[in-house]
């Protein structure tokens, strides 16, 4: 099942992903959690293949529904 994660770096910055994990939010987390070795804080995901726009990513740009963002969202690990 596809699953959008948001995380929060040390920086404090916000982004999201798109990781293929089981079905279950517990089996889901930990299989996400597992696969994310960058230091990055698992902070929520969501069933299904979402665009997240963050309030940062608002006000300065770019839009997280650009060409370049649309694109990527096809991108599932």
């Amino acid at each position: 099942m596809v699953y959008t994660a948001i995380f929060e770096d040390k920086e404090h910055n916000l982004t999201y992903e798109l990781f293929d994990a089981p079905h279950g939010f517990s089996a889901a987390w930990s299989a996400i959690q597992d696969d994310v070795q960058d230091g990055r804080c698992l902070i929520a995901i969501v069933p299904g293949n979402h665009q997240v726009g963050f309030y940062n990513n608002i006000l300065t740009g770019p839009s997280p529904f650009s060409g370049a963002r649309r694109l990527a969202m096809w991108s599932v690990r």
